[in-house]
């Protein structure tokens, strides 16, 4: 069937509509329902050409019209089961009186998609229902004076005397194609098109092969329900109109005939009356009937009689030359072929409300600058999600290397808070430039001596004030020294007194708080110091040293008559004796005025183990761990184990004076002691190879 010009500019339709991008790819099966009877016809695409393979039509038993889409989907597709008949893919055909149909005249259209849309304002405003409801397609009709354009080629002259585009559109309901799915799956198939069966009606007039004098022609067919009128003008649908009437009389009853003969004509008589109501309609020069209800031949000699024009019976099967099968229902299938080779068409079918036209969705600038702007928004949100990424990255990595730092110095946390006590202790001494040792030794001369009390505790405190804890053997001691101490400067404030009971015969315990007054003033000079006892052995040190020393080995000189050694637990007295005796060296006593001094007789002497100790004596105001360490950061030597074998222990005595000596004094006295002792070494080793040989 010619088509009209630029079909592509009346809308946007999926690539579906057209046969040649069909999934089907060239191949189609038609189904025609008509009442309980179906009507099958397969098509293949074949060199160009659209060629049947296949039609045949059976009862489909236990058939309800009323039934739902699912049951009658099912019924079919048991028929097309016992038909032998395959197929994935089929075309129905939307009864005409289902359809509604309106011819419109339109103005010609300058942009591809303006005649969809047109169409689609127009009809909106004429439904009886919704427009959301429903689903719009249409076809171009010719025109005197040509074929119809949208550019203005072979302009037509309306009534209104402009040049305009005929338009037949169809309307169904949306809830009808739903319908028409369904009943395809129930029957275990896949709906790739929906035409209208008036349309392919019309495709069966093109197999006639009409002479240039039927430009209009009309066709009559017969169904169990329905008696359809359809006009082809120029090769193209231009009017359709379906009557009811019941096709059904007993056989043999000649009168129910000829009733049903009249009705048919009378409903033919009504629908070319209506035709020539259309603007620009034709005479119609010739009929064609077409079905299967035994009825054909008669109706065509009545409208011949009636209308006065030629009038025959269409029969697809002879006009394609198919071989006929007597029974099977062929003479009115042609809604079926008109179906096949329809969609088998380059164009498709003419309608399809399965892939309708549609408007041409109108770009939203707007929008679109929104999305893009969004867009842009994403990527710059994107790329400082990744820039972000990256610095969290690099500053992860720090803040690894500052946590290890952290680690690292968190090991050595403990020395640095005891140092910064330590600096904050030296600070607050150096800032408070208060004479602590005076006021220590202004102490130590003012208390009485230790018999009558003896101190447990000493501090001090930033506000200036000492802290004493004493026990003393009266009440009345405590009192003297109170009266003692402020009238020594200080502000006293004498804690509770408490008794105790002590094996060394002190009975009281006592706190004093000693408030010191700014600007006291403490002359060391005129303090009297008590003597000590004479067993005080305080203000000398030795220090033991490793020194194998033979019999009448003489001992290293001492560096100072006032140097002697202090008492120690391997330490003994022998008294009137002038000389030493073996193993032991003599000791005086360093403190003038005890009786010892000057009395040759008067002697003690100190028996000589190998020991580590360091004996030193602890002067006030000085331990002998003080005294220690400065003797081994001076260069003595570590006191090493005397080897077996008859080695005796020599001590080095550290003089008085060597707090007041010179580094280098130093370092030269005890490199003496050092020579000395090499040698007594060397002597006794000589003496060892000697006796050996």
């Amino acid at each position: 069937m010619p088509q009209p010009l630029n079909m592509e500019k009346l809308g946007a339709a999926p690539k579906g509509r057209r046969a040649g991008r069909w999934p089907w790819a060239g191949r189609v099966t038609a189904l025609d329902l008509d009442g309980d009877m179906l009507r099958v016809v397969q098509a293949v695409r074949r060199g160009g050409r659209a060629r049947i393979v296949r039609y045949a039509a059976s009862r489909i038993e236990g058939f309800d019209p009323a039934a739902s889409p699912a049951e009658r989907g099912r019924a079919v597709g048991e028929t097309l089961r016992r038909l032998g008949v395959r197929a994935r893919r089929v075309v129905l055909g939307i009864p005409r009186a289902q359809v509604m149909l309106r011819t419109l005249s339109l103005p010609p259209a300058e942009q591809p998609g303006e005649v969809a849309a047109m169409v689609h304002y127009q009809l909106a405003r004429d439904l009886p229902f919704p427009a959301a409801e429903a689903i719009i397609d249409f076809t171009l009709q010719p025109v005197a004076g040509g074929p119809p354009t949208i550019e203005g080629e072979s302009p037509a002259l309306s009534e209104e005397g402009e040049n305009a585009l005929r338009v037949l559109a169809a309307v169904v309901k949306r809830e009808l194609v739903r319908d028409y799915e369904e009943l395809a799956r129930a029957a275990g198939l896949k709906l790739a098109a929906l035409g209208l069966r008036s349309h392919a009606n019309v495709r069966c007039v093109e197999l006639r092969r009409l002479e240039g004098g039927d430009r209009c022609v009309a066709m009559v067919s017969l169904r169990s329900d329905e008696v359809i009128f359809d006009v082809v003008l120029d090769g193209s649908l231009a009017f359709s109109r379906v009557g009811s009437v019941t096709l059904q009389a007993e056989p043999g009853d000649e009168t129910g005939r000829r009733r049903m003969i009249a009705d048919i004509v009378l409903e033919v008589v009504r629908g070319v009356h209506n035709y020539e109501g259309v603007e620009g309609h034709g005479a119609i020069t010739r009929f064609f009937v077409a079905g299967c209800t035994g009825l054909e031949e008669e109706l065509k000699e009545a409208l011949r009689e009636r209308f006065d024009v030629p009038a025959e019976v269409l029969d697809p099967v002879r006009l394609l030359g198919l071989k006929r099968i007597e029974g099977n229902g062929a003479t009115g299938a042609q809604a079926a072929f008109g179906l096949a080779l329809g969609a088998l068409d380059p164009e498709g079918l003419p309608f399809d409300f399965l892939h309708p036209r549609r408007p041409p969705v109108r770009r939203d600038t707007r929008r679109l600058r929104v999305l893009a702007a969004a867009t842009a928004g994403a990527c710059l949100l994107f790329g400082l999600t990744v820039w972000r990424t990256v610095l969290v990255r690099r500053h992860q990595a720090v803040l690894a290397a500052l946590q290890q730092e952290l680690a690292l110095a968190n090991r050595n946390a403990r020395a640095y808070r005891a140092l910064s006590v330590q600096a904050a202790t030296v600070r607050q001494w150096e800032q408070s430039r208060t004479p602590w040792l005076d006021h220590l030794a202004l102490l130590s001369a003012l208390l009485p001596p230790s018999p009558d009390l003896y101190v447990t505790s000493l501090s001090a405190s930033g506000g200036n004030t000492l802290n004493l804890s004493v026990k003393v053997r009266t009440g009345e001691i405590l009192n003297r020294i109170g009266d003692a101490l402020r009238e020594a400067g200080y502000e006293v404030k004498p804690s509770a007194i408490t008794p105790v009971n002590d094996r060394y015969g002190y009975r009281f315990q006592a706190g004093l708080e000693l408030a010191i007054p700014a600007g006291m003033s403490i002359d060391l000079a005129r303090l009297e110091v008590p003597e000590r006892p004479a067993d005080d052995v305080s203000g000398s040190a030795e220090l033991a040293l490793e020194t194998p020393v033979n019999e009448g080995t003489p001992a290293p000189a001492a560096a100072s008559d006032s140097h002697a050694a202090n008492s120690s637990p391997g330490a003994r007295e022998v008294a009137g004796q002038t000389s030493p005796p073996p193993g032991t060296r003599e000791k005086r006593n360093r403190f003038p005025g005890d009786g010892s001094a000057g009395n040759p007789t008067s002697r003690r002497y100190i028996e000589v183990k190998p020991s580590y100790r360091v004996v030193e004596p602890t002067p006030i105001g000085r331990s002998r761990g003080q005294d220690y360490r400065e003797a081994r950061r001076n260069g003595v030597p570590r006191v090493k184990p005397a080897p077996a074998g008859g080695s005796e222990r020599r001590r080095f005595s550290l003089p008085e004076n060597w707090s007041r000596l010179s580094p280098e004094e130093r370092r030269a006295l005890i490199e003496r002691f050092r020579q000395q002792r090499e040698r007594s070494r060397s002597a006794v080793s000589g003496q060892r190879k000697g006796g050996g040989r």
